[in-house]
Parts: structure tokens; C-alpha cells; sequence
């Protein structure tokens, strides 16, 4: 490989996350590969790699739900994680919350193409009926 660009950071990030599978496995992890930084003016390629325990994303939203500039009173719970709703005649399973995005701070799975989106507080809070 002489340079790196899009189509050999695709393929070096399957590689890596192949080669990682077998590292999580050995200490009971999973492992997400997923973009990074590229540079193909030098050649450098920095992906970015998660390693998690099972059930941290969950843990993750019942710690973030009580911080949601919206939450109060309490319309959205740590029970929410994984639940689905309709939203803009789509269907979405609720996945994460990110309270660096105040305007889009929470993160929903389309069930449709499985890419995750950013939803505000009042479409989710319509789409649940609260």
C-alpha cells in the first residue's frame, strides 16, 4: 500500500476489527470499529476503536436520562433504553443519549437501515405520547 484514502481506510478498518474480535472474546468484551482520522497527504490512519462490557450502552442512558435539560418533571426513564417509537413515519429504537448535543441529544436506531440518528427531546417526547 503505497497511500491511504477512503476505499483502504474501509478496508484496513474490517481488518482491524477481525484481528480485535479475537482480543474481546479473550477478555469478554465487544468491540466496535468505527471511522477514525486519515491523513492521505502523509499516509497516516488513526482508527477509532471501542472496547465495552455487555450492557454498558444501557448503563450509559440511565446515568445521562436524569441529566436532560427536558427531563423535568420525569418523562423519560432508565427503562426507555431499547424502547421503539414512531417518529416522522419511521420506526427507531432508542440507543443513547449525548449531553454535548443540547439540540439533538438523543440518539435512535432506524429499524428500517439500521443507521443511527439524532432526535430531539419534543420529537421523542411526542413520538412516546408524554
Amino acid at each position: 500500500m503505497e497511500t491511504i484514502d477512503r476505499n483502504s481506510v474501509k478496508e484496513i478498518n474490517k481488518a482491524v476489527e477481525v484481528a480485535l474480535q479475537e482480543v474481546a472474546q479473550r477478555f469478554g468484551l465487544n468491540v466496535k470499529v468505527d471511522g477514525g482520522k486519515f491523513d492521505p497527504t502523509v499516509g497516516v490512519f488513526f482508527p477509532k476503536v471501542e472496547f465495552s462490557v455487555e450492557g454498558s450502552a444501557k448503563k450509559d442512558w440511565e446515568q445521562s436520562v436524569h441529566l436532560l435539560y427536558s427531563n423535568r418533571p420525569v418523562w423519560l426513564t432508565g427503562d426507555d433504553f431499547g424502547a421503539q417509537i414512531t417518529y416522522n413515519g419511521r420506526k427507531f429504537e432508542l440507543v443513547g443519549i449525548n449531553l454535548r448535543a443540547p439540540k439533538f441529544p438523543i440518539n435512535a436506531k432506524c429499524l428500517a437501515d439500521g443507521k443511527v440518528y439524532k432526535l430531539t427531546e419534543e420529537g421523542v417526547k411526542r413520538a412516546m405520547g408524554r
